[in-house]
């Protein structure tokens, strides 16, 4: 009897958990699609793509483009062509507005503390595939007062006159760079120049920041490049694909296996950067001024700010890394493949360097003043190929197009200077490198925004296009570049542009 008693318990038990779990079930089910009804209705004035389906939204088409070999910025480009300068599209149960509008730009990038940045895509960068990546760091952390006190610790490292120390390095790794190449300057090898630039902004970026040796252009097998590129295409994964967090399938643990790896590597290894610098203060001696030793005695050593200890250096640390070598490298990437593919233009910046440096080796901060022209050239490039191409915020207020539309308060958004560097309304013959555009008419300063604008803009643009002038004009100076026939000219998208077959070219002395 007792017996019996226990199994009708036991049974009950089940019963009513199992009652429960469909009610779940079903509440999660109604919730969501009630937000994707909610989300329509609200957007419903606002053209756009209709939802391929009930439950993915556009993300089968977004599929589809990557499928093909393009990416999500072509999508967004068709759908710019088809739906003009304000449009909606659906991916899951949210709703994205995209404005590729010089009045809606202003207004959100101008008024950084009232339209503020969402938790995705953001969130997704902070924590990857449940790693700590790049965390609060200025480019993820959405908590704008946070962020102010953030920033207002890092804005002395980048402040012109330390930027004018920072020049004896910028030449001394371009010089670096220059030998690298010299040896390999037969005409015959096929030198992926994405790597190289890569390699060398990554030695930059650690010697100016934390005066660390990476040497990584001599050292192949370094595991600093990959572990950045692990988490970047970690990221770009997790977006379109949002489920993969949570998948269990032998190639999701591996994934988030290998993401957990890279980001305890990068982490850790900035941990004992941090750590060392700490105790060799502690034993009084003398300190490299880089921007560790800024940071630490802005952060009075980590310990004297709730909102920035060692965690938070080390989200500064990735960040770095990131924003600061990534978008560079990236830059140079496509401006010497717009150099082979127009040499008219290429001629000219050779005789701007020959005319206003001669043989000069070194390339002060006063020189780079002279150099106008290639400056244009870097411009132009940002231009067709900002190396962020996608900027992502919620709205604080409602927000008026300049066609009349209004996007409603709570809407996320996102702007994209690689989609208005490419549309007629805004550059004549936009899909034409010409450098000349930039002085010889004008634009609207809120359709070119490479760098992002108002307070939240790119902290580190002024040492990347330093970095990027002096690296450019010695390599110009020495060599003589051709691409390599053959190439696929496609974009990799992952967060940053880059060129899909890495800017391969065959490498020889210009004299």
């Amino acid at each position: 009897m007792e017996a019996l008693s226990s199994g009708f318990h036991m049974t009950t038990i089940l019963s009513l958990f199992f009652t429960l779990c469909v009610f779940a079930s079903i509440s999660c089910v109604a919730i969501f699609f009630l937000t994707i009804e909610l989300g329509r209705r609200k957007l419903k004035h606002i053209p756009g793509p209709r939802r391929t389906s009930a439950i993915y939204g556009c993300l089968q088409e977004v599929r589809e483009f990557l499928e093909k070999g393009q990416n999500k910025l072509d999508l967004l480009v068709k759908w710019q062509e088809e739906y003009g300068t304000v449009f909606k599209y659906s991916i899951l149960h949210r709703y994205i507005v995209a404005a590729f509008d010089p009045d809606v730009v202003k207004e959100i990038l101008s008024k950084t503390s009232v339209h503020l940045k969402p938790y995705r895509p953001y969130g997704i960068m902070a924590q990857v595939l449940g790693s700590r990546f790049m965390g609060n760091g200025l480019i993820t952390e959405a908590n704008h007062a946070r962020w102010k006190v953030h920033r207002a610790m890092l804005n002395p490292s980048f402040h012109r006159k330390y930027l004018v120390t920072m020049v004896d390095t910028f030449n001394a790794s371009a010089d670096h760079l220059v030998n690298y190449l010299m040896e390999r300057a037969d005409g015959l090898q096929e030198v992926r120049m994405y790597d190289a630039f890569n390699n060398i902004t990554l030695d930059i970026i650690a010697k100016v920041t934390f005066n660390m040796e990476l040497n990584i252009i001599d050292d192949p097998d370094n595991p600093f490049p990959n572990s950045i590129l692990t988490c970047l295409n970690a990221i770009m994964t997790s977006i379109n694909n949002p489920w993969m967090q949570y998948g269990l399938t032998k190639k999701d643990r591996k994934a988030k296996a290998d993401v957990k790896a890279a980001c305890d590597f990068l982490r850790g290894f900035g941990r004992d950067c941090v750590n060392a610098r700490l105790a060799a203060k502690a034993r009084g001696e003398e300190l490299p001024n880089d921007m560790l030793t800024n940071i630490l005695q802005a952060s009075q050593d980590l310990e004297g700010n709730e909102n920035f200890g060692i965690d938070e250096m080390l989200d500064e640390f990735v960040t770095f890394f990131i924003a600061g070598q990534e978008t560079t490298s990236n830059l140079m990437s496509f401006t010497l493949e717009m150099l082979g593919k127009h040499p008219h233009v290429l001629q000219k910046v050779q005789d701007e360097l020959d005319e206003k440096l001669g043989s000069q080796m070194f390339i002060s901060f006063q020189d780079m003043g002279k150099l106008d022209y290639l400056m244009l050239v870097l411009k132009e490039s940002l231009r067709m190929y900002a190396p962020a191409p996608i900027v992502t915020r919620v709205t604080g207020t409602e927000v008026k197009a300049s066609t009349g539309l209004i996007i409603p308060k709570g809407s996320q958004l996102n702007l994209s200077p690689f989609v208005m560097g490419r549309m007629s309304e805004f550059f004549e013959d936009p899909l034409v490198f010409r450098p000349e555009r930039f002085v010889e008419s004008k634009h609207s300063p809120y359709a070119y925004f490479p760098f992002a604008l108002g307070q939240r803009s790119c902290i580190g643009q002024q040492f990347a296009l330093i970095e990027a002038r002096i690296i450019m004009a010695k390599l110009l100076q020495q060599f003589k570049f051709d691409l390599v026939p053959g190439q696929n000219w496609n974009l990799s998208y992952a967060v940053t542009i880059r060129p899909d077959d890495g800017c391969r070219n065959y490498v020889s002395l210009r004299h």
